[in-house]
């Protein structure tokens, strides 16, 4: 049997800009809104809106 070797070496950490940081934050935060509205549709017995509804009504309320 053949040994595999172990890939041990390891790959620089990418660093990202501040600007970059913040619009991650604010992609996470349209992504949270948007599955909220879905879950809280659905709880309330209302219909429950397609990812591409919630996600462009959640982006307007981040992003305004």
């Amino acid at each position: 049997m053949k040994k595999t070797q172990n890939k041990s070496e390891e790959k620089p950490k990418r660093t990202f800009s501040p600007a970059q940081k913040a619009a991650q934050k604010k992609v996470k935060q349209v992504n949270l809104e948007a599955v909220k509205s879905i879950y809280e549709a659905g709880k309330a017995g209302k219909p429950i809106p397609t990812w591409g509804k919630s996600l462009k009504a959640a982006s307007k309320k981040v992003y305004k």
